[in-house]
């Protein structure tokens, strides 16, 4: 079989370069998270893309949506809730690295910020379990939605993750980050809401 796939890729050295660069992409998404395309931007960097795709701030209501979501802990939490804060939606998965290495300071600014901003998280695991296992490892300070895809279909596509999307005190859509977000970052992207 081996002998087989070296003679092929003799033969057919466009196909073995085409086969080698999938092979890479697929490696690099499964290491990092995101797609290498995606790496190549400045990480944090405002994804124009989804305002021009017909996503512009301050075209959709978080609050006024009342959108209701399910916890991974079986509680729901209602968008209008957050009447009053600030919101911070995550989208992450517990195999993301760039998306683990962004919660602490998630949590640290959701614990210290807990009157002004609420936090939300939303796994894109396939596995609920995934979830319930990572987060006895790594608490969340802020409430986890199991693959809830519904804002991407108001606010824009969901690319790579991590993703966060921002919304200002009176729900309106503020824009996204795609890529991590360090706490510094993140600390100046509230300022602005």
């Amino acid at each position: 079989m081996i002998v087989k796939i070296k003679n092929s890729l003799k033969k057919h050295p466009i196909q073995s370069l085409l086969l080698i660069l999938l092979l890479a992409y697929g490696a690099t998404f499964a290491f990092t998270g995101q797609c290498p395309l995606q790496r190549m931007s400045s990480p944090g960097k405002q994804d124009e893309l989804a305002v021009a795709a017909g996503s512009t701030a301050g075209a959709f209501n978080l609050h006024e949506a009342a959108m209701t979501f399910e916890l991974v802990d079986d509680q729901t939490l209602n968008s209008a809730d957050f009447a009053g804060k600030a919101t911070v939606i995550n989208y992450w998965a517990t195999w993301c690295g760039p998306c683990v290495r962004e919660i602490p300071a998630f949590n640290n600014i959701a614990t210290e910020l807990e009157s002004e901003v609420q936090f939300v998280g939303i796994s894109l695991d396939q596995d609920v379990g995934a979830v319930h296992g990572f987060l006895k490892r790594m608490p969340i300070a802020y409430p986890v939605v199991h693959g809830d895809l519904r804002l991407t279909q108001l606010t824009g596509p969901i690319r790579s993750i991590p993703t966060t999307l921002f919304f200002d005190s009176k729900g309106n859509y503020a824009g996204k980050v795609v890529g991590m977000v360090n706490e510094s970052q993140l600390r100046k992207k509230l300022k602005q809401l």
